[in-house]
């Protein structure tokens, strides 16, 4: 029982259990299904916010169903005279109640494995026949055999199965892409069987379509002077399974030129040195300053 709005005082609550709660199926108190508590009395000291009530229940060997029993508390805050009650139910889940569910919260699955196997399991008594319903929905992955078979159906356990498997085709495509998920959920158990903790289990498909390797096709190029150079990037892998992007630099002694590629042909201009450049650029000016004189 936690206290919230404050905690700057000492308040007592008194509480009491009760046979019955919201629906069929009451627990009987007294020992039968649990111990019952006719006035029991919690203290919450000044800067206290969370309390206990402990409630022994008792196990026996019928196939009962789950059983509810309430307890009822009357908060008393310290030199005041008014009062609120609240209530909470508790149910006693069966121990010789069939209860179905996935074996484990989450599954992994290779995107090339191309199926995933679930596992659900009978605990508990098997010795009827149950069924349960199981659906699936995409979270990230998308199903109707984009990336998983959607389809849903319904497990049988006859008498001494304690498990079975749903099987999810897993759709093998060349997309490189990130890990994806769908959830199956189970519903509607029946002879008598309930649901288990875990009801749902989380798939997640992992890709195996890698974006490949870019690199150049040779370690080395000539290029006659003033003509164009042409240097071939190659990409290796799968070459479909998405966009590459290649940043290549060329720099001289006094600028750098940065561009993106999406071609595999990257052409760079040739030329000469910088030195010879700027040797026959003055030899240039200096023949129209004779020419001028």
């Amino acid at each position: 029982m936690t206290r919230t709005g404050g905690s700057a005082e000492q308040v007592t609550v008194q509480y009491q259990t009760t046979d019955g709660g919201r629906g069929g199926n009451p627990a009987t108190g007294n020992g039968v299904d649990y111990t019952t508590t006719t006035v029991g009395v919690l203290t919450f000291l000044n800067g206290v916010v969370s309390q206990t009530i402990v409630v022994p229940t008792k196990a026996d060997t019928l196939l009962e169903g789950p059983r509810r029993s309430r307890s009822r508390s009357r908060l008393r805050a310290a030199g005041r005279a008014s009062e609120r009650f609240a209530d909470a139910v508790v149910t006693i889940v069966d121990d010789e109640t069939p209860r179905l569910q996935f074996a484990t919260a989450s599954y992994t699955v290779a995107e090339a494995t191309g199926s995933a196997t679930l596992t659900v399991q009978r605990v508990g008594p098997a010795t009827a026949q149950n069924t349960v319903q199981y659906s699936l929905a995409g979270v990230t992955a998308t199903g109707g055999g984009v990336d998983f078979d959607s389809t849903g159906g319904t497990l049988t356990f006859a008498p001494t199965i304690t498990s079975r498997t749903i099987i999810v085709p897993i759709t093998k495509d060349t997309i490189n892409e990130p890990a994806e998920t769908f959830t199956v959920t189970l519903a509607n158990p029946t002879g008598g069987a309930i649901l288990g903790a875990l009801s749902a289990t989380t798939v997640t498909i992992t890709d195996d379509d890698p974006a490949g390797t870019v690199q150049f096709s040779q370690l080395s190029y000539a290029v006659v002077e003033g003509s164009t150079a042409t240097i071939t990037v190659t990409r290796t892998g799968n070459g479909r399974a998405g966009v590459g992007q290649l940043r290549h630099e060329q720099r001289d002694r006094h600028r750098a030129r940065r561009l993106h590629c999406r071609r595999r042909d990257v052409h760079v201009p040739g030329g000469r040195d910088d030195e010879d450049v700027h040797r026959a650029d003055r030899q240039r000016r200096a023949h129209r300053r004779q020419r001028i004189r």
